[in-house]
């Protein structure tokens, strides 16, 4: 296949050269990786250990984190607000679990498990293969699932409504009410820029949005992400490798990502004209 074929093409390099040969002239071009992640920022990749049979309170974006506090307040909150994600960027923890299940009312993700996990929403469940990447954001109107990287085909499949949904590697899906009726109403995640879109009802009263999505422009939108890649860490050392591997594959796959754009809300599109 060309996914094979691609992946075979950049098997034997490492993450820098990866990252010189893909990411560095994408993000030029783009403009959209900042310059300035320095060491003093550097991710680390925490395991999950909660004690609360791992159900995420509304009140919190984060996770507890062996044994520390290491959560933002309801009061930090506001990208999730009634206008979601206008002009903010996602603050998703990065976390690696070993546990099978976890519920998120409101927050997000970055989920990098160990174990195959289910992501529990109000809009659905997201079904996450080990080893796999995946930004999952539950927030007012939906639920909005970000496919990085993967190792195995179905590895990130979201059930919802009367239906399943297959998201593939640079593929996104966002869930909502079935009264949405355009992508851009319900995008949560406007830094990123999408390519082809669909739509899909699910039945139960709920529709998703299919999109092909950037993956550098989902980096420069999730500090954690960005930070990860510059991080001293053993672990997130690894999970950037796979990520920048993926980021190559799907390069050479579509193009370098030239008919990806951003979609803005109606009324910030009408304000940047």
């Amino acid at each position: 296949s060309a996914l094979a074929s691609a992946s075979v093409a950049v098997s034997g390099l490492d993450s820098a050269q990866i990252a010189s040969r893909t990411i560095a002239p994408i993000v030029q071009s783009l403009q959209m990786l900042e310059a300035n992640n320095q060491a003093d920022n550097q991710a680390t990749v925490y395991d999950l250990q909660s004690e609360r049979g791992d159900e995420i309170d509304s009140n919190f974006t984060g996770y507890p984190l062996r044994g520390s506090a290491r959560v933002a307040r309801q009061a930090d909150r506001s990208w999730v607000s009634e206008t979601e994600m206008i002009g903010g960027r996602i603050p998703a923890i990065l976390h690696q679990t070993r546990v099978p299940e976890q519920t998120i009312n409101q927050g997000s993700i970055i989920a990098a498990p160990k174990v195959d996990t289910i992501v529990k929403t109000p809009f659905g469940d997201v079904n996450i293969k080990a080893k796999s990447l995946v930004l999952v954001m539950a927030f007012r109107r939906g639920l909005a699932v970000y496919n990085l990287h993967d190792t195995c085909k179905n590895a990130v499949v979201i059930s919802a409504g009367n239906k399943a949904l297959v998201v593939s590697p640079g593929r996104s899906a966002i869930v909502s009410a079935d009264t949405v009726g355009y992508f851009e109403e319900i995008n949560p995640a406007q830094l990123v820029c999408y390519g082809e879109r669909s739509e899909v009802m699910l039945g139960q009263g709920l529709k998703a949005f299919h999109a092909d999505f950037s993956l550098p422009s989902a980096i420069n939108a999730v500090p954690a992400l960005r930070q990860m890649l510059v991080s001293g860490d053993g672990e997130a050392k690894r999970i950037s490798s796979d990520l920048l591997k993926t980021t190559s594959i799907l390069m050479q796959l579509n193009g370098g990502w030239g008919n990806c754009r951003q979609v803005l809300k109606p009324e910030m599109a009408a304000f940047n004209q």
